[in-house]
């Protein structure tokens, strides 16, 4: 039986009110360098799931 061990992230999707656009961050770095993503990251310990949210929010695009 082999062990598995879980990391919890937070994915954010950011739409425009139409629901017609979303937000992507274009990766600048290896691995997929120049291909495009969702935000999003570790979830620190100590953050609720919200205020982990809006730090990768922050962190990744400035908003």
């Amino acid at each position: 039986m082999t062990n598995l061990t879980y990391k919890q992230v937070n994915v954010v999707i950011v739409f425009n009110t139409d629901e017609t656009d979303v937000l992507m961050c274009l990766r600048m770095k290896n691995p997929y360098l120049g291909l495009y993503n969702f935000l999003g990251g570790k979830k620190e310990t100590q953050e609720t799931d919200l205020e982990g949210a809006y730090r990768e929010l922050y962190e990744e695009s400035g908003i």
